[in-house]
């Protein structure tokens, strides 16, 4: 019989309504729950009356497996075979599932489908991009004012996405709450009404508290030690600093006044003949100690100086409510999408998960259903409970008929981004550990870890975890304790900090001594380290309850923040060590080979165009070229085109070279596997592909190819039955659209070390566990809408007068709320990762030799997860290095990998022949005139460009035609030519150039009203079109005032532009864009490489073979456009040709100034 402590067996056996089990890792609250369902159903409940919510389809059935066995153990007890056989039915799953099985069965209630289907990925990205788009275009056509200014302000570089993104984010945050428009409205009042208990108020008031604190006690604590040392000019600075400090902070507006009015003292400078102490090591610690305090200061006092700006508390404070109106008109935005993006949903019959939990809500919401339910379910338990958002809080509210269990641990909280609150645990934790609503208890022995590592991790969480900070008091309330089973020969916790090397400037031997030094390599300088210690602690014996285990790879764990960046280098040094290792990588990555090159084959079947994956196919396995052989085809083959045309125009010039054979290969082989996978799966491509090739052989070749081969096969597995595995191209689109679909590259009981992150870790243990790359920076980068669910929804200030942005004392507030919470979650993320380990730990991560001896960082400014780990050793240990069998630190600083990468390599040789170096140095480029050539012209440049190649190919006058070069002079002033008396060209003062650039702009001003103006307009309607390209931003006022009406519509009502007009379908400012060769575009140029042809046609008028293209040019100048335009004229001639395969094209340039068209 199973023994349980007290406070497990208070658990099992409590029997009122309500109860909540504060649950620390390893306390095994996942048995305890088992065992108060057991004992419910012993003490005559039925396994039907239970709703068990899990946070992960994983987690249901683990738990479905454990019921299993324990029910089985009761033997032929008639009512526990009976609970037995009604298991499989039991409602244990996630809140999604339970959700959906209410709307299947109420459908009615809420008015879907009851055959709905739930959309995946992609195609939810598809429609809410339609709706999105449907609501932009709304809001154009109302010409609503504030809306234009909404997306400016989030429209950035002129990419709209920017703006897309920021609704699309804030309808994701809107989906976490129940009533997204009454919770804003109840939360608006934060950025219109001051107060002094505003929490914008209190939020800035506090921080500027909390660090006035820190630095006065820092100060005082630098004074103490600089009077025992006998510094007494130190001593007495900082006592005067710390009392200057302490200012009052009672009012927010006095304290900022205070902030910007108090100046610090500064220590004496430095001097070295008079020191202020013997001991220059000591000394130097002081300063060093005090500059970083003066600097805590000094950063608080800038800050607010930056968000004040000289401004008045009321002045700063109305920008704030200024900008109420454009989060407004967003959240009016964010709801009218919601609304199309549901009914685009209804439509097709299908909702999404955010829908699941809304309308679910909505049923339990439903008296005659609640009450239906209600019957059904006597007993509620949830698991994970820190993990709920507030729509998920409101669903178990709802079900508070029956009685509630709910067990978690608020700090493994660790999934924020996706809108689950912590703070709705710790409400309910202490209400109703004061007696209130119902009952707390709380588990804190822990089973599963070494005690040695969870004294480690006590003594780190004691130090960083306050209720100020993680509004948990660790040292309290959250200590784990427990018994020690496990005897290792090894230090149960290793901590190696990687200091790498300074940079070092390298030694100059020569005068043309050219050196390049490589950085070195963070990434491998950890994978080093880990490297090893993974060798070290293979086959390690360890003891567990009397019987003697060793080590293997498959009990090794490497968790990281991401599976990016330093944890690829830690992956490739594993297998470049021939250590077995699998990780869970995204499906766009693939970290193995293997599987890596199988995806890119895939990819060059559905595309061959694309360069980057083809050349990698070209060097893979399946083509077998060399890089060398690769650049021989590009030498080769002339042009700039798909690196898919230069193969096939090398075979076609080249058909006996030993190259061509291999191209015929490659190329033959990807056709098969194209016609083969038209009417195949993935599955069944891939294994056609294995058929084909000997790749399966191939890989088994490679280190740890066994190992390798489960990963192929593994990944052939998870496409077989996958939707996204029925062809290949949905496959492609899957993986590139898809942002969080993590597969692992091995299955099954694999003798390797794996690699996950940390988020994935949760719920699981090793025995032992490696964190890497804890240096790794937060993502605290402010956001364009801070948002949550305490404070708001608060913007920035955008003064459309100057176009400028400064900060709101609402947005600061937020994002300084918002950072705090995302440290916090930081910091449970990181009591995840430690707390996984049963009996060994090891902690590594990149440091500097400051930060080893710098004062220890305020916990609630760490920016990294080390950050916090070397303020708690510094505090603690004096050196930092410590060698014990229950904790080692080791600062690793000769690293192999390290030198390596900072070894020199000298570029070019002394020399000391002279000649030699001034051949060097005279050398002269043998291909200048090819620099000359563009990669890409604008059809409007080109007859510029044809005056370029004129002048430099010295032509003589008389064969020079005259080419005039101004597009808008003003009148009476000479034309310039080329070649034509240049000692008389008229040369524009600024002046005339400024005038010549404001006509320009009129001139466009003319072309946009022509772009939108009805083909047989009158002068009302040019008026009316201006009106309203004015209104919609598309015009600006004082170039719209330079458009004659009458001039537009005697353009537009001429004859011949009529008659033009009416030949054929018409094209209006049509963009084009082509490859074409610059010797054909630009008469005269000898560089006959192919360039980029980039151009937009006024007008286009097609009909049958023939077409018709006119330009408008506002130009009184119309006698010599002939000459000016030919150029532009042509590259519109071969546009036509390339678009449309017509060759019999007309143009003509139309004069606006003088209404004149005149044909080229």
């Amino acid at each position: 019989m199973k023994k349980f402590t007290t406070e497990q067996q208070q658990v099992i056996d409590f029997r009122g309504r309500r109860l909540l089990v504060s649950a620390s890792a390893g306390t095994g609250k996942t048995t305890v729950m088992i065992q108060r369902i057991l004992s419910l159903l012993e003490g005559g409940a039925d396994i039907s009356q239970f709703v068990v919510v899990t946070f992960t389809n994983l987690a249901a059935a683990e738990m479905k497996a454990r019921l299993a066995r324990e029910l089985s153990n009761f033997g032929t007890d008639r009512r526990m075979v009976e609970q037995l056989e009604k298991l499989d039915n039991a409602n244990i799953s996630t809140i999604h599932s339970f959700c959906s099985e209410l709307l299947r069965n109420y459908f009615y209630l809420v008015d879907i489908d009851p055959d709905f289907s739930i959309l995946d990925n992609v195609t939810v990205a598809n429609m809410k991009n339609d709706a999105l788009e449907e609501v932009f275009e709304e809001y154009s056509q109302a010409n609503d004012d504030l809306f234009r200014r909404v997306r400016k302000i989030f429209t950035r570089n002129r990419q709209e996405q920017c703006f897309r993104d920021t609704v699309f984010s804030l309808y994701e945050f809107a989906r976490g709450l129940e009533d997204f428009g009454a919770w804003y409205a109840s939360k608006r009042n934060n950025f219109v009404e001051y107060s002094p208990d505003n929490p914008v108020v209190t939020t800035l008031l506090a921080d500027i508290t909390d660090t006035l604190g820190y630095v006065k006690a820092n100060f005082a604590d630098v004074a103490r030690r600089a009077a025992e040392e006998g510094v007494d000019v130190c001593a007495d600075v900082c006592r005067q600093n710390a009392s200057r400090c302490n200012f009052a902070t009672d009012e927010l507006s006095q304290a900022v006044t205070n902030l910007a009015t108090t100046t610090l003292l500064k220590l004496p400078i430095r001097n070295k003949k008079k020191p202020m102490y013997v001991d220059q090591a000591i000394e130097e610690k002081l300063r060093s100690d005090f500059d970083s305090v003066y600097k805590t200061y000094d950063e608080l006092a800038k800050k607010y100086q930056k968000l004040f700006r000289g401004m008045s508390m009321e002045t700063l404070w109305q920008q704030t409510v200024d900008s109420v109106a454009y989060t407004d008109k967003l959240v009016e935005i964010v709801q009218r999408f919601e609304e199309k993006y549901y009914a685009a949903k209804r439509q097709r019959g299908a909702i999404d998960f955010g829908d699941l939990e809304h309308l679910a809500l909505k049923v339990l919401r439903n008296e005659e259903a609640a009450k239906e339910i209600g019957a059904r379910y006597k007993y509620v338990f949830v698991d994970e409970y820190q993990d709920t958002s507030p729509i998920q809080e409101e669903l178990v509210r709802a079900l508070g008929g029956a009685d509630l269990f709910m067990v978690g641990d608020v700090k493994q909280s660790i999934y924020g981004f996706r809108g689950c609150e912590p703070e709705i645990f710790l409400d309910k934790y202490n209400r109703y550990k004061s007696g209130q609503e119902g009952r707390a208890i709380k588990l804190n022995q822990n089973f599963r870890t070494n005690k040695e590592i969870f004294e480690f991790v006590n003594g780190l969480f004691c130090y960083i975890m306050t209720e100020d900070f993680g509004r948990v008091n660790y040292a309290t309330d959250a200590m784990l304790d427990g018994p020690n089973g496990r005897t290792v020969d090894l230090p149960s916790v290793l901590v190696n900090l990687v200091c790498l090397p300074k940079e070092e400037p390298p030694e100059v031997t020569g005068m043309y001594d050219i050196t390049d030094v490589s950085a070195p390599d963070e990434g491998l300088s950890q994978a080093a380290v880990i490297v090893s210690n993974i060798k070290n602690y293979v086959g390690t014996t360890y003891e567990v309850n009397g019987e003697m285990r060793s080590i293997d790879y498959s009990d090794i764990v490497i968790l990281t923040r991401s599976l990016r960046g330093k944890a690829e280098a830690i992956y490739d040094a594993l297998v470049e060590a021939n250590i077995p290792v699998v990780a869970n990588f995204k499906t766009d990555g693939y970290a193995s080979k293997e599987v890596r090159d199988i995806v890119n084959l895939l990819r060059v079947v559905d595309n061959p165009y694309n360069d980057v994956y083809l050349v990698g196919i070209c060097l893979s396995c399946f083509g077998n070229f060399t890089e060398a052989e690769l650049g021989q085809i590009r030498l080769d083959t002339k042009g700039r085109v798909p690196f898919y045309d230069r193969l096939r125009a090398f075979r076609r010039d080249f058909p006996d070279s030993e190259i061509t054979k291999k191209i015929d290969t490659l190329l033959n082989f990807v056709d098969k596997v194209r016609f083969f996978s038209h009417g195949a799966t993935v599955c069944e491509t891939v294994l056609y592909v294995l058929k084909l090739t000997d790749y399966a052989l191939y890989v088994e070749g490679l280190p740890n190819g066994g190992l390798r081969v489960r990963k192929l096969y593994a990944f052939i597995d998870g496409v077989r039955d996958a939707a996204y595995g029925e062809s290949v191209d949905k496959f492609l689109e899957f993986i590139d659209q898809s942002e969080d679909n993590a597969v692992e590259e091995g299955l099954g009981n694999v003798n390797a070390v794996r690699m996950m992150t940390m988020h994935a870790s949760k719920g699981l243990e090793f025995p032992v566990v490696i964190v890497a790359a804890t240096e790794g920076k937060f993502n605290l980068f402010p956001e364009r809408v801070e948002r949550n669910v305490d404070m708001g929804v608060a913007i920035n200030y955008y003064n459309f007068d100057n176009m400028r942005v400064s900060g709101t004392m609402g947005a600061t507030a937020c994002g300084m709320f918002n950072k705090t919470k995302q440290r916090e979650e930081e910091m449970r993320l990181l009591y995840v990762a430690l707390t996984r380990a049963k009996y060994l730990l090891n902690v590594v991560g990149n440091v500097t030799e400051k930060q080893l001896t710098e004062l220890p960082k305020q916990p609630n400014k760490a920016i990294s997860h080390m950050d916090w780990i070397v303020s708690m050793l510094v505090s603690r240990y004096n050196p930092v290095e410590t060698n014990g069998s229950k904790l080692t630190v080791v600062v690793n600083r000769d690293l192999p990998e390290s030198k390596e990468r900072a070894t020199t390599e000298r570029m070019v040789p002394q020399y000391t022949d002279l000649d030699k170096v001034l051949a060097q140095m005279n050398y002269a480029y043998p291909y200048t005139a090819q620099t000359g050539m563009p990669l890409k012209v604008v059809s409007s440049a080109l007859d510029k460009e044809a005056l370029a190649v004129l002048e430099e190919a010295d032509v003589p006058e008389e064969q020079a035609e005259q080419v005039l070069v101004d597009d808008y002079l003003p009148e009476g002033t000479p034309q310039t030519t080329t070649k034509s008396a240049p000692h008389t060209a008229y040369k524009p003062t600024k002046k005339a150039m400024d005038e010549q650039a404001e006509r320009n702009k009129v001139g466009t001003a003319y072309h946009k009203v022509l772009q939108y103006l009805p083909l047989d307009a009158t002068e009302a309607d040019v008026k009316a079109l201006i009106e309203r390209l004015l209104a919609e931003e598309k015009l600006e006022q004082r170039y719209a005032d330079g458009v004659d009406a009458a001039t537009v519509c005697a353009v537009v009502n001429d004859p011949t532009y009529k008659q033009i007009v009416a030949s054929g379908k018409v094209y209006r400012e049509l963009p084009f864009m082509l490859c074409a060769p610059y010797n054909k575009l630009v008469a005269g140029s000898n560089y006959t490489d192919e360039v980029m042809l980039q151009g937009v046609i006024d007008l286009l008028v097609v009909a049958d073979n023939h077409a018709i293209v006119v330009d408008y040019k506002y130009t009184r100048h119309s006698d010599g456009v002939k000459k000016r335009y030919r150029a532009q004229l042509n590259s519109y001639r071969l546009a036509v040709e390339k678009i449309f395969g017509i060759t019999d094209v007309d143009c003509y340039i139309l004069s606006i100034a003088d209404n004149k068209l005149v044909k080229m």
